[in-house]
Order: C-alpha cells, then structure tokens, then sequence
C-alpha cells in the first residue's frame, strides 16, 4: 500500500519525529535552560530567594500561566543537577528541561502542477476538482457548508509552522505580519513550503481563477514560524507562539508537528490559551501507531481546548501512515494527497496528518463565523458532535467520525 503514495506527482510529506528521522535528518541537542512552574503557595521573596541560592537567572515569566518561569543556569554543564535541584523542593511543581531538536527538512519537490481543463463549476479555481477534501464524497462536506457561509476575515487561525510564503498569490492578502521566532523578525517568509500548504487548505484565495479554493473564502491567518528548516526547535518557540496567538487574538491554533519529548510547560502553556478563546488543532502523527502507547506532543498532553486529528484516504478509511487511538485521537480528516499552495508560488499534493489537521482547523474557522461568540469549548464540541461516522473508525478514534463542516456549520448557526 505504500507504494501507492509514490506517484510521481504525489510527495509524501510525514511531518513527525520518526518520518523526519528517515526523510531528513534529526539530532536531539543538550538543553540550554528548563521551566520551572511554582506552586501557588509560594511567595515571589521565597521564589527570589531559591533562584539566588541555586545560581539562576530568570530569562522568562509566562504571561499565561500562573508561576511558570524559564530558568538557565550559571553553569550550562551544570544543567542536570540544577534541574535536579529544583525537582526537589516540594513548593515546585514541576521542573524540566526545554527540550531541543535540530531538525533539517527533507527538501520537498516544489512543482507547478499541469493545466487543467475547466470545469463549469460554482468554483472557478483550475485545481478544484483535484481537491477531494473539498469536492469527494468522502470529504469534509464543505460544499453544503458554503450555502450558509464562506468564512469571515474578522476570525483570526494561527498557523504555528514553518512561516507562510506571504508572496504567493493564493495567500498574499489572507497573512498578517505574523512572527519568526527562529529568526526573531516580523517578517515571516516560509524557507520550507509546509507552513504555506497548511495555509492554502485553510483559507487559499477562491474563486480567482487559479490554483485552489480554500476551506474559508474569507479568513486571516497568522503566521507562526516556529518550525526552523535547519536548526533549532524548541519548547520555549512553541509556548511563545501560542502566547504570540492569544495576544493577537486568534481563536483557532493549527499545529501540525510533533516530537517525543515535551515539557510540561508547553501543555499548560496550550491549556491556558484556551481561556484565551483559543481552539488547538493538533496532527496526531505520522508513524502508523497508537497514542495511548506511544509518545508524541504536543498531541498527546490532550489539553481540554485541543483536537488531535488523524488522516484519511480519499476511500475512506485512515491512511496506513496515520497514528490513532481511541482514547487519545478525536477525529479523522482528509490527508492524502491533498493540493495546495507550497512556496515560491506553486503548488503541490503532500500526505500526512499534518495536512488533515488544517482541514479541521479550517472548518472551526468556518464555524465561528457564522457564531463567533461560541467559547472554546462549545466550539469543539459543535465539531466533535457532528461528525460523520464511520464504522471503521469505531474502535480507532473517539469520535468513530470523520470532521463534518455542513454539519458543524449548521449546528453553529443554530446554537
């Protein structure tokens, strides 16, 4: 069955740990500094006092969650027993490390897909009827959702991944300035392609006469980059990223990476979004595993403001590469050779739950337009009621469904 991905115009795109392990190259690095996260009950001179005393400096005080710091030591080589340290005072909740992974890419073949015939559509993009998402019988159903909304550009998606081309036509006007927080710059560019892809499925420009439709005809989306190319990802990125998100008022997160360790930090940091109003779109992974056995995050931290999202074939059933879980996966989504926009202007089909995640994240940012008062959590409970189920999936993913936008959509403009 694999074989059946390799189609020459067909890139294979495994946006985890284990695919980038045999797709680029990986390498987990010494960490720099660590979280600490006090308990309530301490006092800031007890807090002060303990820093002075163990040789630490403060470099970080989250701005979401009550009493998280992040802590680098006097002497890096020292970074374990400083750790070690702090695990031991039992006015500390939690100390550990801020995880590093130096990830190179697997440079993803960028093609201009072929002209198409046009079709008499309501739709009038040349790759629309390649998007089975969006057009199959086993999509997301956006087609009926249109009839009551195309999206709204007052709903804000955050993409948190490698930045987004802000250059390509089919995104150019959807991006705002966004942030970099590899290059710690305003100016978000996409060095690798699969920030811009995720964005062209949530909200690519329709009805222009080229390329693809996006699930929202109208949205904003911002910019995250937080995924580097060749360097340095870390925890510290990931929860300034949802903390960059909640400041400028997004209400729906995409994530789609993944890796095996994570601090806790990064799962508090996520669970205090969504007080925020902030909904969290979350790839399940790529490795063909279960969850509930298996370590990858943030999917797994299984925050009450996220949906893990797993992939699916345009036949229906999950794709053979996408982790489950019945306890641990909520939903399926379309991610098998799905168009979109990639950098430099051009267009690509890539498979992976990192492209089903968008998918879902484009349907909340649906939803809420049509009712943008529904908190966090009537949000994902309005998508995670009204799937559509699939007798397959019964034992594979809580819901037993496949994300629903007519459904979703009409059950928001009823709530």
């Amino acid at each position: 069955m694999r074989k059946l991905f390799y189609i020459k115009w067909i890139f294979v795109f495994f946006f985890s740990i284990q695919c980038f392990a045999s797709n680029g190259i990986i390498i987990e690095k010494q960490p720099l500094d660590f979280f600490v996260r006090w308990k309530s009950s301490v006092s800031q001179l007890d807090i002060k006092t303990f820093h002075e005393q163990a040789k630490t400096q403060v470099v970080w005080n989250s701005s979401l969650v009550p009493n998280l710091q992040r802590v680098i030591p006097s002497d890096i080589q020292q970074l374990k027993q400083s750790i070690s340290l702090y695990k031991n005072n039992p006015n500390i909740l939690y100390a550990e490390p801020n995880y590093r992974i130096q990830r190179i890419l697997p440079k993803m073949d960028q093609i201009q897909i072929g002209p198409l015939p046009y079709l008499n559509t309501p739709i009038n993009d040349p790759y629309y009827q390649q998007q089975w998402a969006l057009v199959g019988s086993n999509g997301i159903q956006v087609q009926d959702a249109w009839e009551i909304t195309t999206g709204s550009s007052d709903i804000k998606v955050a993409v948190i991944d490698t930045g987004a081309d802000p250059n390509h036509d089919e995104l150019s006007d959807r991006l705002l300035s966004g942030y970099d927080f590899i290059s710690r710059t305003d100016r978000v560019s996409d060095p690798h392609g699969h920030g811009s892809h995720v964005s062209g499925v949530i909200g690519a420009r329709t009805n222009n006469q080229m390329g693809i439709a996006g699930i929202n005809h109208n949205v904003t989306i911002i910019p995250i980059r937080a995924v580097p190319s060749n360097g340095d990802e870390t925890d510290a990125n990931v929860i300034a990223s949802f903390e960059y998100a909640v400041e400028k008022g997004a209400r729906v997160a995409n994530c789609s990476f993944g890796k095996y360790a994570s601090s806790q930090a990064v799962g508090d940091t996520i669970e205090a979004a969504g007080e925020h109003g902030l909904l969290t779109v979350v790839a399940a992974g790529n490795d063909g595993r279960n969850n509930a056995s298996y370590n990858v995050y943030p999917a797994n931290f299984r925050t009450s403001n996220m949906i893990v999202v797993a992939a699916t074939v345009s036949s229906g059933p999950l794709a053979y590469f996408s982790n489950y879980g019945k306890t641990m996966v909520d939903v399926a989504a379309p991610g098998a050779s799905i168009y979109s926009s990639v950098r430099n202007g051009r267009y690509a089909a890539w498979s992976g739950t990192s492209m089903a995640s968008p998918q879902v994240a484009g349907v909340a940012a649906l939803v809420l337009s049509v009712n943008p008062e529904l908190t966090t959590y009537e949000l994902k409970d309005i998508l995670l009621q009204n799937v559509t189920k699939v007798a397959v999936f019964e034992q594979a993913i809580i819901t037993g469904g496949r994300i629903d936008a007519a459904k979703a959509v009409a059950a928001a403009n009823l709530h």
